[in-house]
């Protein structure tokens, strides 16, 4: 679990209107009834908060806090070295 898990979580229950629970670093999300338009809103927010951008083409990969957890840390990652580099 990395630093971005209870953002992922809090976002994740908020757009899907779950109950305020805990949720599974690896639960599959679909299973839990986060539909295209709650990932949509949850990607959105990510975006915001970290100033990242999420190609269209990881979206498939976001199946689990513990995946967009992952996804979110390596473009921060990403953002910081550019950063460096300028």
């Amino acid at each position: 679990m990395n630093e971005y898990h209870k953002i992922i979580q809090e976002y994740v229950i908020e757009a899907a209107e779950l109950d305020e629970r805990d949720i599974a670093p690896d639960e599959d999300l679909i299973a839990l009834g986060v539909d295209s338009l709650a990932g949509l809103e949850i990607t959105v927010n990510l975006e915001k908060q970290y100033g990242i951008k999420i190609p269209p083409s990881r979206y498939e990969e976001m199946t689990s806090i513990a995946a967009i957890s992952a996804i979110v840390e390596q473009l921060v990652a990403e953002k910081n070295h550019m950063a460096e580099l300028a």
